[in-house]
């Protein structure tokens, strides 16, 4: 499961939260955080 999956399901609840990834393995970090915010419902890769 990636993070598309995860912003669709919090999206269900909450239609404006927003999928901050302040860590990811594929920019080479040793795992994966995910945040997720009230805000526009928007994803947030630094």
């Amino acid at each position: 499961m990636g993070w598309p999956f995860f912003h669709g399901l919090a999206s269900a609840v909450n239609p404006r939260i927003d999928l901050r990834m302040t860590s990811r393995r594929s920019k080479g970090d040793p795992y994966c955080d995910h945040l997720f915010v009230k805000g526009e419902g928007r994803l947030i890769l630094p």
